[in-house]
């Protein structure tokens, strides 16, 4: 049996002390605190000792993905503005699927406008169904108006909301940064690419959703 653990909502209530001033209320607060933090070192030690001496996990059902992409289609949605990083992006998206099994013919790029009209596309492929999962790429770089924070929360907001309400998994590769600098460290930079990191989210995610259903 574990021993739950407790927080400082739950702990113990000390006795207070016959003086009701402000620093007797704060001795109370202080032993409060104490006694609630001993209670949450010993919950959590006998919790570690149940996982050294054995807890079994096979005990737990878990579920996990699988980067595993043979016999699964993704479609990715690209805008064309600030084309030169995006192509990057796509680049780094394309590769990590094929790299995970996913043919070729699997895969459907989709290009746009701007990351404006990066949803809509997705809300479409997702309506038309036939997807284990999507990748939306895109580039949007502060400039002097406020115009950049519209545009990023449509775009970020709207592809959340098109994996909520369709149940596909969308892996968000679009940049929101300061510079161009910024954008190039994260599409092939020293910072990675952020297109394959989206595609590989997209990727486990859909063997999670998969998973899901079969248990279900």
């Amino acid at each position: 049996m574990l021993f739950p653990l407790t927080s400082a909502a739950s702990s113990p209530v000390i006795a207070s002390s016959p003086d009701d001033s402000l620093a007797a209320h704060r001795w109370r607060r202080r032993e409060q605190h104490r006694v609630s933090s001993i209670v949450d070192r010993v919950g959590t030690w006998f919790y570690t000792r149940r996982l050294r001496k054995g807890f079994e996990m096979s005990d737990i059902r878990e579920i996990h993905g699988r980067l595993a992409g043979t016999g699964r289609r993704f479609g990715l949605v690209a805008s064309r503005f600030n084309e030169r990083l995006v192509e990057q992006l796509v680049a780094g998206a394309v590769d990590c699927l094929v790299r995970h099994g996913v043919a070729e013919s699997d895969l459907t790029v989709v290009r746009v406008p701007g990351a404006w009209e990066i949803p809509l596309v997705l809300e479409r492929l997702a309506v038309g169904g036939g997807f284990d999962g999507l990748v939306a790429l895109g580039v949007v770089i502060r400039g002097e108006t406020p115009h950049f924070e519209y545009i990023c929360a449509a775009a970020t907001a709207g592809a959340a909301e098109v994996a909520r309400r369709h149940t596909v998994p969308v892996g968000l590769g679009i940049l929101t940064c300061a510079d161009t600098a910024q954008a190039e460290e994260r599409a092939g930079g020293k910072s990675g690419n952020k297109g394959w990191d989206a595609a590989l989210a997209a990727l486990e995610m859909a063997d999670v959703l998969a998973s899901l259903s079969a248990a279900t």
